[in-house]
C-alpha cells in the first residue's frame, strides 16, 4: 500500500460518516496525517479552488501543492487504488465508476439523515447537500421496505382487536410528521420522513434478536411482545425526538 502524498479530502464536519471514513483513511496510511481538511478549516486560496456547488455533493480531493481538485468517485477511487493496488484497474475504470455513482449519490444526498448529528454553523462555505426529493424518497423506501421485510419475515405479532400494531404504528408516526411539518411541505416534511425511516430501521435491527426469540420459541408468554413493543416505541421516540430537536423541525 502507498500513501497518497500532497492530497487532502475536504470533508463535511457536520457529517459523522464523513468524519469517520476520512479519519480511517489517515489511520490506515492511505492519506498523510494532514490528509483531511474540514470546510471550516479552509483558507481563502483553497476556497477559490473549489466548485462550491459540486463540493456539497461530491467530496473534494485537493492537491495541496498545485490546488488541483478532483471530486467524489474520482477522488475516492484514487485513494482506494493506493490502498488496494491489486484492484487499481477496476477502481479506476470509468464504467465501474458509473455503476457505483448512484450509490454514492444516495449516500451523499442523504448523509445528514442517515447518521444523526447536531448541525453546527459552517464559517466558510455551506457544505450541506441540496434537498433532492428522489434520493430522499429512495432512502425512505429502502428503510421502510427492510422494516416490513423483517416484520413479515419473522412474523412479528402484537395484535389488538385483530390489528397487528407493528404494521400500523408507522402510519401514526407519519400522521404526526404531517401535522408537525404542515408549513413546509417541500423539504422539512421529507427530511422528517427520512429521519423517522432511518430511526425506525435502526430500532428494528436492534430489536431483531427479540423478534427471533418470538419466532423460534414455542409457547412464549403473550406479555413478551407487549413488553417488546413498548420498549421498541420508547427507543424509537427517544431517538427520533432527539433528531427533531437537532434538526429544528418544529421551528
Amino acid at each position: 500500500m502507498q500513501t497518497l502524498e500532497n492530497k487532502a479530502l475536504i470533508y463535511d464536519s457536520n457529517c459523522p460518516l464523513c468524519c469517520w471514513y476520512t479519519e480511517k483513511f489517515i489511520q490506515v496510511g492511505a492519506l498523510e496525517n494532514s490528509g483531511r481538511i474540514s470546510f471550516n478549516e479552509l483558507n481563502q486560496h483553497q476556497i477559490t479552488s473549489l466548485d462550491a456547488l459540486r463540493s456539497r455533493h461530491e467530496i473534494p480531493l485537493i492537491d495541496t501543492k498545485t490546488g488541483k481538485v478532483v471530486y467524489g468517485i474520482d477522488g475516492l477511487t484514487l485513494i482506494l487504488s493506493k490502498l488496494f493496488p491489486f484492484f487499481k484497474n477496476i477502481l479506476l475504470n470509468e464504467n465501474a465508476k458509473k455503476l457505483v455513482k448512484p450509490l454514492y449519490n444516495f449516500i451523499s444526498y442523504n448523509r445528514r439523515i442517515i447518521v444523526p448529528s447536531k448541525i453546527a454553523k459552517t464559517n466558510t462555505i455551506d457544505c450541506a447537500p441540496d434537498f433532492h426529493f428522489g434520493w430522499r424518497l429512495s432512502l425512505i423506501t429502502v428503510c421502510m421496505s427492510f422494516y416490513y421485510l423483517i416484520i413479515f419475515g419473522l412474523k412479528t405479532q402484537f395484535n389488538v382487536f385483530d390489528i397487528n400494531l407493528f404494521l400500523v404504528y408507522p402510519f401514526l408516526h407519519i400522521a404526526f410528521i404531517l401535522f408537525m411539518t404542515k408549513n413546509n411541505w417541500k423539504e422539512k416534511l421529507w427530511n422528517a420522513f427520512g429521519d423517522f425511516s432511518v430511526t425506525n430501521l435502526s430500532t428494528t435491527i436492534l430489536f431483531t434478536p427479540l423478534f427471533l426469540i418470538h419466532f423460534f420459541v414455542q409457547n412464549i408468554p403473550a406479555y413478551f411482545m407487549v413488553i417488546v413493543f413498548v420498549l421498541f416505541q420508547f427507543r424509537l421516540m427517544i431517538h427520533y425526538l432527539k433528531r427533531i430537536e437537532n434538526k429544528n423541525y418544529l421551528r
